[in-house]
Parts: structure tokens; C-alpha cells; sequence
């Protein structure tokens, strides 16, 4: 396979093949970076999203405890806004036996798809007097995600159209334009047109190889 992909890449015309590797070198290392980086920040954004749910959900739980004992559900409720305030919370229930009907409050986009539900019970001298709920949505954070990774891709492909437009033209100068004229001017010569003469001023190694 080794022998057979050097003969196919001997064929390859220069220009083109260099073109391509250049794409190829500087597109690859660009699109894991941007990946990498994409993938680092979704894990932050959804471990930022649990310890507030948790947070959350705990403040719920110990705020509750007295308007459950006490068995006025009323004062449980400005705490419950106070939860519902979040943007990215959709639905609080609080739910305990004295209770009469558990205290609720939903938004439209309540239940779908990118919910997360986290429950927890409310405890008082050790003993479970109710239950606390709290359903936050991914969506904002999977928008926020999205941006951001977009904004990733188009950072990398700034850097590879930089990358292209400082190597190619240097390399078409120092490369492909000088083995260009080499090639010309041996079939010149293999061709036995001796009348014009071949000057070479560059000082680099073509330069020296077309004055030989």
C-alpha cells in the first residue's frame, strides 16, 4: 500500500497536490480544535445547568418546610415565584399530605421534550413531610451551545483562509513558479531551441539548479 499511494502521489500534478494538502493540514487541525473547544464548553454549560438545578432545588426543600408543617400554603407561594423567576425553569410542584392540592406553577413550554426534572423530599426533625419538584428546560442552553460552537467553526475557518493566504502565495512564488520555468525550459532545450538564453538571478536553491 506504501509503494502503491507514493507512485499515485508521483503522478499528482504540484500544483493541485499542494493545494490540496495545504486545505487538508490546515482544515484538520482547525476542525479538532473547534470541536475540542465546542465539546469543553457544552460540558460546562450542562454542569453549570445540574449544580443550579440542585441549588434549586434544595433552596425549595428547605424554604418549604416550614409553610408544609405549618400547614399554610400560602406562604409557600412567593418562594415559588421566586423559583419560577428563572428562565430556564418550566414547572415547580410542591406536594405534601396536608395538603389539600398539591401548590403548582407551569409555563407553556412545560413537559417537552428538553425537560429535566429533579425531585427531592422535604424533611423536618428527620421525617419526610412533602415532596418538591423542579422541571428546567435544555433548550436555551442547547441554543447558547449551538452559538457558540457556530461561532467556534467560523474562528477556525478564519484561520485556515489566513493560514492559505500566507503559505499558497509563498509557496507559488518560491515553488511552483520557479519548477514551472524549469520544466519549460527543458523541453526547450530537449527540444533543441538554443537560441534564446536562460537567465536565472534567484539566489535560492531553483535559482542555482536553473543556472546549472
Amino acid at each position: 500500500y506504501g509503494a502503491r499511494l507514493k507512485a499515485v502521489l508521483e503522478d499528482l500534478p504540484l500544483q493541485p497536490t499542494i493545494g490540496a494538502a495545504l486545505i487538508l493540514g490546515l482544515a484538520l487541525p482547525a476542525s479538532l480544535v473547534a470541536w475540542h473547544e465546542a465539546d469543553e464548553r457544552g460540558r460546562t454549560l450542562f454542569d453549570t445547568l445540574a449544580r443550579d438545578h440542585l441549588r434549586l432545588v434544595e433552596t425549595l426543600a428547605n424554604g418549604m418546610q416550614t409553610p408544609i408543617w405549618d400547614v399554610r400554603p400560602e406562604t409557600g407561594q412567593p418562594l415559588i415565584e421566586v423559583v419560577m423567576g428563572d428562565s430556564r425553569v418550566t414547572a415547580v410542584s410542591v406536594s405534601a399530605p396536608v395538603f389539600e392540592q398539591p401548590l403548582e406553577a407551569r409555563k407553556p413550554e412545560a413537559g417537552g421534550a428538553d425537560a429535566v426534572v429533579r425531585e427531592r423530599e422535604v424533611v423536618r426533625d428527620g421525617q419526610p413531610i412533602g415532596r418538591v419538584r423542579v422541571e428546567m428546560t435544555t433548550a436555551p442552553l442547547a441554543a447558547e451551545l449551538a452559538r457558540q460552537s457556530w461561532r467556534a467553526f467560523l474562528t477556525a475557518l478564519f484561520q485556515m483562509a489566513c493560514g492559505l493566504l500566507l503559505i499558497f502565495p509563498l509557496l507559488r512564488f518560491k515553488v511552483l513558479t520557479p519548477v514551472r520555468s524549469l520544466v519549460g525550459q527543458s523541453q526547450s532545450l530537449a527540444a533543441g531551441q538554443l537560441d534564446a538564453p536562460l537567465v536565472w538571478r534567484r539566489r535560492d536553491e531553483l535559482g542555482a539548479l536553473g543556472r546549472s
